[in-house]
């Protein structure tokens, strides 16, 4: 194929008054399947009144947006004595030969690759005709209608989900407490040593929850533990009697109902000493004392035995920096919160304790603002945020990270969207702007199979979109 690159401007200089009808071309157009342009045209020649020393050169064109031609092989009309003349003074004709006579229309057909340069073009026809001795007597230029590439914008198609509502709002809060006491006793004294300090850590979380009249205690669990040093059955004794006086001192300061409490205990804290020696590289003998303690064929009496007598340097640095912090007791307490039935009271619990809330009342409350505020946005997120486990929440922050663009945020989201169709049409949103129109289909066709109607329309677009990739 043969094309040549002219201008409008060029062209415009052989425009003369043409005798050629405007009937002479009877359809004209441009369309795109497989990344190729197809030009079609149908030309009527016996409009153009094409005499015997005459000729008629149809060049099929197409022209850009931006002014540039692409033209394709001429072909022409050779009127009688033209032809002969040419046969006898062996000249090539300018143009393949359509007829040496008019007669039936003529349908063209020409291809080239699909660039996004060609949205805009439209498809021209150039005819040219030529008197004797080659003298150009005029020119006419035929054009159609610009052809626009259909356009599907993906982050206009985004979809919101309710999440479930009614949701029991299960929370809890938890810390650890070094609270000491004298040697081999089981007396919780609030005044020895930093007692207090660590008895108010535990009133702090206790009181965080208590004092909330939103909030309903269910439960709270102690779990004390004693250091290995000593006999495992002393320890057994410290850690049962340390851990109930702790329940104890709970149990009288808020006069709670006794089966909230729940205790229990380990011994000793093994898994906390290995802890503390695995992230003190410089703590000697490391390497040997852990040997020691992950030996199975070591008894708890036996290990300690066995480190105290082996490394006595060592295991008496370990009594004064490590078994301290291993003598404590871990408490969680665990609450839920009344759920909020209007979007005033969730703005207010918003501003107080966003934590409080799940992704239904996030969105009971985004629902009163307008979609296209800042702010609706905002609740939207917050949703996922403070209620990570919503399948439904993480959907609708998908679909908010599409809308801006960020396609990593919004493929995150999905990650933990679920596979409800709404999630798999969301995902064929995000490969259609990913340009990644196969995967694109399969999700929207998952989504469609489960009865979700918007997919269809969807998927339409991205099969005509289809038509411009390889």
């Amino acid at each position: 194929m043969k094309r040549n690159i002219l201008t409008i401007a060029a062209m415009a200089l052989f425009a003369a008054s043409a005798s050629a009808n405007t009937e002479t071309v009877k359809e004209m157009n441009l369309d795109v399947e497989n990344a190729k342009m197809r030009l079609h045209m149908v030309v009527d020649p016996s409009e153009i009144n094409v005499k015997s020393t005459q000729a008629a050169i149809f060049t099929p064109m197409v022209i850009t947006a931006a002014g540039d031609t692409i033209s394709f092989q001429s072909a022409g009309i050779y009127g009688r004595r033209n032809l002969i003349n040419a046969e006898r003074l062996g000249k090539q004709l300018p143009a393949e030969l359509l007829s040496s006579a008019v007669g039936n229309e003529i349908t063209i057909g020409e291809s080239l690759d699909y660039t996004p340069e060609l949205n805009g073009a439209r498809p021209a026809l150039k005819v040219d005709l030529y008197g004797c001795a080659d003298c150009l007597k005029w020119t006419k230029l035929f054009e159609g209608q610009p052809w626009e590439a259909p356009t599907f914008d993906p982050t206009e198609e985004i979809v919101f989900e309710v999440p479930t509502a009614n949701v029991v709002k299960e929370r809890a809060a938890s810390g650890r407490a070094n609270v000491e006491f004298p040697v081999n006793q089981t007396v919780l004294l609030p005044d020895f040593r930093n007692n207090a300090d660590e008895l108010a850590k535990v009133a702090k979380t206790i009181d965080s929850v208590k004092n909330d009249p939103d909030i309903t205690i269910t439960a709270i669990y102690l779990k004390g533990f004693a250091s290995p040093e000593g006999s495992y059955a002393n320890n057994t004794r410290l850690a049962e009697g340390r851990t109930e006086a702790l329940r104890q001192w709970i149990q009288q300061r808020y006069q709670l109902p006794s089966n909230l409490l729940h205790t229990s205990y380990e011994p000793e804290d093994w898994e906390g000493l290995v802890a503390a020696l695995e992230a003190d590289p410089d703590f000697p003998n490391r390497e040997g004392l852990l040997e020691i303690i992950n030996d199975p064929r070591y008894e708890p009496d036996a290990r300690d035995y066995k480190m105290r007598i082996t490394y006595p340097e060592a295991y008496k640095r370990m009594l004064n920096e490590i078994y301290p912090s291993l003598r404590h007791t871990d408490y969680r307490v665990e609450y839920i919160i009344r759920s909020y039935s209007t979007a005033e009271e969730v703005m207010t619990v918003i501003e107080q304790d966003p934590t409080k809330l799940t992704a239904a009342e996030y969105f009971l409350a985004a629902q009163s603002l307008d979609p296209e505020s800042e702010r609706y946005e905002e609740l939207i997120m917050m949703a996922a945020k403070y209620d990570p486990s919503s399948e439904a929440a993480n959907l609708n922050a998908a679909s908010i990270s599409l809308k801006h663009g960020d396609l990593p945020a919004a493929d995150s989201y999905l990650a933990h969207a679920g596979k409800s169709p709404a999630a798999e049409y969301t995902r064929g949103l995000l490969a259609v702007e990913a340009d990644d129109l196969r995967a694109a289909e399969q999700h929207l066709r998952n989504a469609l199979n489960q009865g979700y109607e918007p997919a269809g329309a969807v998927l339409e677009k991205v099969s005509h979109l289809k038509k411009f990739q390889k």
